[in-house]
């Protein structure tokens, strides 16, 4: 099983700027006030998508089993029958299947209100995450696509590329981020943008593997 302090693994460089969440989080779950939930992970370690569920969970000092898929070959009947589509990651949560990584992020950060955003009846709490929403598809649909042609260009037109590609994270991103403080929207710890974008972004390493990870 997986706890909390695994996830130095995940964070990589950044990892300086994450604090493992308080004391009174574990002792809940300890002396039974929150009844902690049953967790098992399909993941890929070299899949920077199933990473958002691994920061999340970490995040969120959730305990799970993880279960290992290997993208590489033809997924077995049995995890097809967890997700017939065979991506990673994926989540039985209960007994309940949650898949995709962005649906898996939202529903474990909504299912345990903390840090990483508001819940909608909070003050503020709609708008931070229609804010939060906004910036990442903002970074995947207008900025992340550019980045594989860079990969795999030479010479001028991987330097065109590279121009295009930082001209639209100045334009696209960049005004998003006006407040952060590290985090975004002035947070001073990890949120749910990060958790959504990070794991993508800064591992370049993991980036130039994308094709072993269907997503």
């Amino acid at each position: 099983r997986f706890r909390p302090s695994n996830r130095i693994f995940y964070y990589r460089k950044a990892s300086h700027h994450f604090k493992i969440p308080p004391a009174s989080t574990f002792r809940a779950f300890k002396m039974g006030s929150v009844s902690a939930p049953k967790i098992i992970l399909y993941t890929n370690h070299r899949c920077p998508w199933a990473h958002r569920a691994h920061i999340a969970l970490a995040e969120l000092g959730l305990e799970y089993t993880e279960e290992i898929i290997d993208l590489s070959v033809p997924r077995t009947p049995e995890y097809l029958k967890v997700n017939p589509r065979g991506l990673v990651p994926s989540i039985n949560y209960n007994g309940s299947i949650v898949t995709e990584s962005a649906i898996v992020a939202q529903f474990l950060a909504d299912a345990h209100p903390s840090h990483l955003v508001k819940t909608s009846s909070e003050e503020g709490g709609a708008l931070q995450r229609a804010r939060i929403a906004y910036f990442v598809d903002a970074y995947f649909s207008k900025v992340n696509g550019g980045f594989w042609g860079i990969l795999f260009a030479e010479g001028e037109e991987k330097e065109k590329l590279a121009e295009a590609f930082v001209d639209n994270v100045v334009k696209e991103v960049e005004p998003l981020l006006h407040d952060a403080a590290p985090f975004f929207g002035g947070s001073k710890k990890l949120t749910l943008a990060e958790v959504c974008s990070i794991s993508v972004s800064p591992n370049l390493d993991l980036l130039l593997n994308i094709r072993e990870c269907p997503g």
